[in-house]
Protein backbone atom coordinates (compact mmCIF):
# COMPACT_ATOMS: atom_id res chain seq x y z
CA UNK A 1 0.00 0.00 0.00
CA UNK A 2 2.81 2.40 0.85
CA UNK A 3 4.09 1.98 -2.57
CA UNK A 4 1.32 2.43 -4.35
CA UNK A 5 0.42 5.56 -2.64
CA UNK A 6 4.13 6.85 -3.74
CA UNK A 7 3.99 6.00 -7.23
CA UNK A 8 0.09 7.37 -7.27
CA UNK A 9 2.11 10.56 -5.64
CA UNK A 10 5.05 10.23 -8.51
CA UNK A 11 2.29 10.12 -10.95
CA UNK A 12 0.18 13.17 -9.79
CA UNK A 13 3.36 15.30 -10.66
CA UNK A 14 3.31 16.84 -7.58
CA UNK A 15 5.89 19.95 -7.15
CA UNK A 16 7.03 18.04 -3.43
CA UNK A 17 5.99 14.75 -2.48
CA UNK A 18 4.76 14.43 0.34
CA UNK A 19 5.75 11.59 3.42
CA UNK A 20 3.29 8.47 3.50
CA UNK A 21 2.35 6.83 6.71
CA UNK A 22 0.08 3.93 7.77
CA UNK A 23 -1.94 3.96 11.03
CA UNK A 24 -1.40 0.19 11.52
CA UNK A 25 -3.42 -0.67 15.03
CA UNK A 26 -1.98 -2.52 17.60
CA UNK A 27 -3.52 -4.78 20.18
CA UNK A 28 -2.50 -3.99 23.60
CA UNK A 29 -3.88 -6.51 25.56
CA UNK A 30 -0.83 -9.02 25.24
CA UNK A 31 1.02 -5.74 27.08
CA UNK A 32 -1.38 -4.47 29.26
CA UNK A 33 -4.00 -7.15 30.62
CA UNK A 34 -7.51 -6.17 30.95
CA UNK A 35 -11.39 -7.51 30.56
CA UNK A 36 -12.69 -4.42 28.82
CA UNK A 37 -14.68 -5.74 25.91
CA UNK A 38 -14.16 -2.23 23.85
CA UNK A 39 -11.38 -1.67 21.84
CA UNK A 40 -8.09 -1.86 23.54
CA UNK A 41 -5.62 -0.68 20.80
CA UNK A 42 -2.87 2.11 19.59
CA UNK A 43 -1.63 2.75 15.98
CA UNK A 44 1.86 2.52 15.13
CA UNK A 45 2.52 4.66 11.92
CA UNK A 46 5.72 3.43 9.66
CA UNK A 47 5.78 6.12 7.28
CA UNK A 48 7.97 6.53 3.47
CA UNK A 49 9.82 9.85 3.05
CA UNK A 50 9.69 10.04 -0.84
CA UNK A 51 12.55 13.04 -0.76
CA UNK A 52 15.57 11.02 0.72
CA UNK A 53 15.12 9.28 -2.62
CA UNK A 54 13.70 6.20 -4.54
CA UNK A 55 12.49 3.14 -2.07
CA UNK A 56 12.01 -0.44 -3.84
CA UNK A 57 9.68 -2.74 -2.26
CA UNK A 58 12.06 -4.68 -0.15
CA UNK A 59 13.28 -1.58 1.38
CA UNK A 60 10.22 -0.34 2.51
CA UNK A 61 9.25 -3.75 3.47
CA UNK A 62 12.57 -3.57 5.57
CA UNK A 63 11.84 -0.19 6.96
CA UNK A 64 8.64 -0.77 7.66
CA UNK A 65 9.88 -3.95 9.80
CA UNK A 66 12.23 -2.56 11.85
CA UNK A 67 10.08 0.52 13.19
CA UNK A 68 7.10 -2.10 13.96
CA UNK A 69 9.68 -4.18 16.10
CA UNK A 70 11.61 -0.74 17.70
CA UNK A 71 7.66 0.40 18.61
CA UNK A 72 6.09 -2.25 19.38
CA UNK A 73 7.21 -2.45 22.62
CA UNK A 74 5.53 -2.27 26.40
CA UNK A 75 7.77 0.77 27.02
CA UNK A 76 6.97 2.64 24.08
CA UNK A 77 3.24 2.18 24.53
CA UNK A 78 3.10 2.83 28.18
CA UNK A 79 5.22 5.88 26.93
CA UNK A 80 1.85 7.02 24.19
CA UNK A 81 -0.34 6.44 27.13
CA UNK A 82 0.98 8.43 29.62
CA UNK A 83 1.33 11.12 26.76
CA UNK A 84 -2.67 10.43 25.96
CA UNK A 85 -4.38 10.72 29.47
CA UNK A 86 -1.33 13.62 30.87
CA UNK A 87 -4.15 16.15 30.40
CA UNK A 88 -6.69 13.92 33.12
CA UNK A 89 -4.24 14.58 35.51
CA UNK A 90 -4.65 18.72 35.40
CA UNK A 91 -6.14 20.00 38.70
CA UNK A 92 -8.29 22.39 36.64
CA UNK A 93 -9.83 20.81 34.17
CA UNK A 94 -11.16 17.63 37.06
CA UNK A 95 -12.91 20.17 38.86
CA UNK A 96 -15.01 21.23 35.68
CA UNK A 97 -17.77 19.00 35.02
CA UNK A 98 -17.40 17.40 31.92
CA UNK A 99 -20.99 18.55 30.75
CA UNK A 100 -19.47 22.28 30.93
CA UNK A 101 -16.52 21.04 29.60
CA UNK A 102 -18.17 19.93 26.08
CA UNK A 103 -20.65 23.11 25.99
CA UNK A 104 -17.18 25.06 26.68
CA UNK A 105 -15.75 23.11 23.26
CA UNK A 106 -19.11 23.37 21.33
CA UNK A 107 -19.17 27.38 22.30
CA UNK A 108 -15.84 27.52 20.97
CA UNK A 109 -16.46 25.53 17.92
CA UNK A 110 -19.43 27.96 17.29
CA UNK A 111 -17.40 31.07 17.69
CA UNK A 112 -14.47 29.81 15.31
CA UNK A 113 -17.54 29.15 13.04
CA UNK A 114 -18.66 32.76 13.58
CA UNK A 115 -15.17 34.51 13.05
CA UNK A 116 -14.74 32.43 10.28
CA UNK A 117 -17.92 33.77 8.95
CA UNK A 118 -17.66 37.52 9.86
CA UNK A 119 -14.14 37.57 8.01
CA UNK A 120 -14.14 35.54 4.90
CA UNK A 121 -17.57 35.51 4.03
CA UNK A 122 -20.03 38.07 5.70
CA UNK A 123 -22.82 38.06 3.11
CA UNK A 124 -23.95 34.45 3.96
CA UNK A 125 -24.61 33.41 7.63
CA UNK A 126 -23.72 29.44 7.44
CA UNK A 127 -21.95 30.15 11.09
CA UNK A 128 -25.31 30.17 13.12
CA UNK A 129 -26.29 26.30 11.03
CA UNK A 130 -22.78 25.12 12.82
CA UNK A 131 -23.76 26.79 15.84
CA UNK A 132 -27.53 25.24 15.77
CA UNK A 133 -26.02 22.08 14.70
CA UNK A 134 -23.88 21.66 18.00
CA UNK A 135 -26.55 22.63 20.38
CA UNK A 136 -28.30 19.78 18.98
CA UNK A 137 -25.68 17.74 19.87
CA UNK A 138 -25.23 18.77 23.34
CA UNK A 139 -28.82 18.16 23.98
CA UNK A 140 -28.45 14.88 22.34
CA UNK A 141 -24.96 13.82 24.09
CA UNK A 142 -25.36 15.60 27.60
CA UNK A 143 -28.59 15.75 28.81
CA UNK A 144 -28.74 11.48 29.49
CA UNK A 145 -25.57 11.58 31.48
CA UNK A 146 -26.65 14.48 34.05
CA UNK A 147 -30.80 13.24 34.06
CA UNK A 148 -30.11 9.55 34.13
CA UNK A 149 -32.62 9.01 36.77
CA UNK A 150 -34.80 11.13 34.20
CA UNK A 151 -38.09 9.06 32.16
CA UNK A 152 -36.69 8.45 29.06
CA UNK A 153 -39.39 10.31 27.38
CA UNK A 154 -38.50 13.20 28.64
CA UNK A 155 -35.03 13.03 27.02
CA UNK A 156 -36.97 11.85 23.83
CA UNK A 157 -38.98 15.14 24.39
CA UNK A 158 -35.83 17.33 24.40
CA UNK A 159 -34.41 15.67 21.93
CA UNK A 160 -37.56 16.68 19.64
CA UNK A 161 -37.66 19.98 20.75
CA UNK A 162 -33.84 20.80 20.23
CA UNK A 163 -34.61 19.66 16.43
CA UNK A 164 -37.52 21.96 16.52
CA UNK A 165 -35.52 24.62 17.54
CA UNK A 166 -33.00 24.09 14.86
CA UNK A 167 -35.58 24.13 12.50
CA UNK A 168 -36.67 27.22 13.54
CA UNK A 169 -33.09 29.16 13.53
CA UNK A 170 -32.54 27.64 9.83
CA UNK A 171 -35.89 29.38 9.10
CA UNK A 172 -35.54 32.87 10.61
CA UNK A 173 -31.98 32.66 9.31
CA UNK A 174 -32.96 32.54 5.72
CA UNK A 175 -36.08 33.97 6.47
CA UNK A 176 -38.16 30.88 5.19
CA UNK A 177 -41.18 31.93 7.21
CA UNK A 178 -43.47 30.52 4.82
CA UNK A 179 -41.92 27.02 4.31
CA UNK A 180 -41.19 27.18 8.14
CA UNK A 181 -44.90 27.59 9.27
CA UNK A 182 -45.94 25.73 6.12
CA UNK A 183 -44.49 22.57 6.11
CA UNK A 184 -41.27 22.25 7.95
CA UNK A 185 -42.76 22.61 11.35
CA UNK A 186 -45.70 20.88 10.80
CA UNK A 187 -44.10 18.07 9.74
CA UNK A 188 -42.42 18.00 12.83
CA UNK A 189 -44.65 18.33 15.09
CA UNK A 190 -46.45 14.82 13.12
CA UNK A 191 -43.70 13.09 13.60
CA UNK A 192 -42.95 14.20 17.43
CA UNK A 193 -46.65 13.53 18.16
CA UNK A 194 -46.47 10.00 16.36
CA UNK A 195 -43.11 9.14 17.81
CA UNK A 196 -44.18 10.26 21.97
CA UNK A 197 -47.14 8.39 21.08
CA UNK A 198 -45.18 4.62 19.80
CA UNK A 199 -42.33 5.15 22.91
CA UNK A 200 -45.40 5.78 25.20
CA UNK A 201 -47.71 2.59 24.48
CA UNK A 202 -44.69 0.06 23.35
CA UNK A 203 -42.65 0.30 26.68
CA UNK A 204 -43.26 -3.25 28.23
CA UNK A 205 -44.88 -4.64 25.03
CA UNK A 206 -44.10 -7.79 22.92
CA UNK A 207 -42.08 -7.70 19.77
CA UNK A 208 -45.55 -8.17 17.64
CA UNK A 209 -47.23 -5.33 19.51
CA UNK A 210 -44.45 -2.83 18.99
CA UNK A 211 -44.32 -4.14 15.17
CA UNK A 212 -47.64 -3.23 14.95
CA UNK A 213 -47.51 -0.05 16.70
CA UNK A 214 -44.08 1.43 14.07
CA UNK A 215 -46.24 -0.37 10.96
CA UNK A 216 -49.42 2.10 12.48
CA UNK A 217 -47.62 5.11 13.40
CA UNK A 218 -45.61 4.66 10.47
CA UNK A 219 -48.44 4.41 8.08
CA UNK A 220 -50.55 7.79 10.00
CA UNK A 221 -47.11 9.22 9.44
CA UNK A 222 -47.21 9.16 5.52
CA UNK A 223 -50.67 10.43 5.40
CA UNK A 224 -50.20 13.57 7.69
CA UNK A 225 -46.67 14.27 5.69
CA UNK A 226 -48.78 13.84 2.25
CA UNK A 227 -51.57 15.88 3.50
CA UNK A 228 -48.95 19.04 4.73
CA UNK A 229 -47.21 18.75 1.08
CA UNK A 230 -50.58 18.47 -0.53
CA UNK A 231 -51.77 22.04 1.28
CA UNK A 232 -48.30 23.74 1.25
CA UNK A 233 -48.38 23.12 -2.53
CA UNK A 234 -52.34 24.01 -3.17
CA UNK A 235 -55.18 21.28 -1.85
CA UNK A 236 -55.00 17.78 -0.89
CA UNK A 237 -55.45 14.93 -3.31
CA UNK A 238 -54.66 11.75 -1.29
CA UNK A 239 -52.37 9.06 -3.33
CA UNK A 240 -49.49 7.63 -2.42
CA UNK A 241 -49.92 7.87 1.33
CA UNK A 242 -53.37 5.78 1.02
CA UNK A 243 -51.40 3.21 -0.96
CA UNK A 244 -48.96 2.98 1.31
CA UNK A 245 -51.34 2.97 4.62
CA UNK A 246 -52.53 -0.01 2.83
CA UNK A 247 -49.81 -2.10 2.57
CA UNK A 248 -49.05 -0.95 6.77
CA UNK A 249 -52.54 -2.52 7.21
CA UNK A 250 -52.19 -5.37 5.54
CA UNK A 251 -48.88 -6.47 7.58
CA UNK A 252 -50.55 -5.16 10.62
CA UNK A 253 -53.56 -7.84 10.12
CA UNK A 254 -51.76 -10.88 9.98
CA UNK A 255 -49.42 -9.64 13.14
CA UNK A 256 -52.74 -9.31 14.91
CA UNK A 257 -54.04 -12.70 14.04
CA UNK A 258 -50.59 -14.04 15.57
CA UNK A 259 -50.93 -11.88 18.44
CA UNK A 260 -54.32 -13.03 19.45
CA UNK A 261 -53.77 -16.54 18.58
CA UNK A 262 -51.25 -18.09 21.47
CA UNK A 263 -50.47 -21.27 19.76
CA UNK A 264 -50.02 -19.64 16.01
CA UNK A 265 -47.83 -17.44 18.37
CA UNK A 266 -45.60 -19.95 19.44
CA UNK A 267 -45.25 -21.95 16.32
CA UNK A 268 -44.03 -18.46 15.06
CA UNK A 269 -41.52 -17.42 18.03
CA UNK A 270 -39.98 -21.01 17.57
CA UNK A 271 -39.90 -20.40 13.91
CA UNK A 272 -38.49 -17.78 13.80
CA UNK A 273 -36.27 -17.71 17.17
CA UNK A 274 -37.88 -14.47 18.78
Amino acid sequence: MLQSILRRQRREGRRRELPVSLAVPINLRPYFPSSTLRNFILTVRPSINPELGDYTLDEIIAQVHHHMRLHITRQEMQAVITKNVSLQHILPLQLVPSPVKNFAMAVCAGVCCGLLNFFLWPGVPWSLFVVGACAVLWVWLVPPLLLRRSPSVVLLLLDLLAVGGLLVLIGMVLHGSVWLYGIALPVWAGFSLILLAIWMTAKNRSFLSRAMLILGGLALFLVWLEYIIDCFLGAYHPMWSLIAAAVAVTMIMPLAVIRTRPNLRRQVRRRFHF
